[in-house]
């Protein structure tokens, strides 16, 4: 998955029961028009003209992933601790929206997708984010985590080829070379994604309650 499909993903994309990941999107940012002067003065800043939008995957490239029981179980809990930081925070908790609908049929059913801006004025139209975070920074590497997980868990899968993969000389010349090198690949990425993901999540909680701290 694209570092922008792990970020657009929706509560709804995760089928808990058959264990997939439904990727039908991705998130983009709109710039706006600005001149030189007002990019440096305003990029980062609530100042600046830009926004999120959502789009159609690179390549409107559809697909849906399985995943494991480990990936499973964060999802899980991840989902599990936003329905208590909702109910808990309660007014304080962030809700984001967008402008129309987030379905996979009006994603399909466009040639030409238009920009589906995504922000904190209410819509009809809410959107529960899988990767959510008050801070950024958090976002980022809520994200990359999740990202690490799902390489770790697809690099096993992979069969000997000239395409995608760790291609050296001696994974491809032995396939039980490629597939014990990839074995073991994937337990470290996949392990690294965990231990990013727990921290990521302890520094989430952390920032989300002083905020709410300082709001009170």
């Amino acid at each position: 998955m694209r570092p922008g499909e792990v970020f657009g993903l929706i509560w709804d994309d995760i089928d808990f029961v058959n264990k997939t990941i439904t990727v039908n999107r991705q998130v983009q940012w709109y710039a706006g028009k600005r001149t030189e002067e007002e990019k440096k003065r305003t990029n980062g800043t609530s100042e600046s003209n830009g926004y999120w939008y959502f789009c159609e995957p690179k390549y409107k490239s559809y697909r849906t992933i399985d995943i494991d029981d480990t990936l499973l179980d964060i999802l899980k809990e991840e989902y599990e601790k936003q329905q208590r930081a909702c109910e808990y925070y309660d007014e304080y908790y962030s809700h984001y929206y967008s402008d129309f609908k987030v379905t996979d049929e009006i994603l399909r059913r466009n040639t030409v997708f238009p920009q589906n801006r995504i922000g904190e004025t209410c819509t009809e139209h809410e959107v529960n984010f899988v990767c959510r975070c008050e801070e950024f920074i958090g976002l980022i590497y809520y994200g990359t985590s999740l990202l690490f997980i799902v390489i770790g868990n697809y690099l096993p899968k992979i069969k000997q080829n000239n395409t995608i993969g760790i291609r050296i000389v001696l994974t491809l010349q032995d396939e039980e070379n490629w597939n014990a090198t990839h074995s073991f690949s994937g337990r470290i990425w996949g392990t690294s994604g965990i231990l990013c993901m727990l921290c990521t999540l302890h520094l989430i909680k952390s920032v989300s309650k002083e905020a709410c701290i300082k709001a009170k």
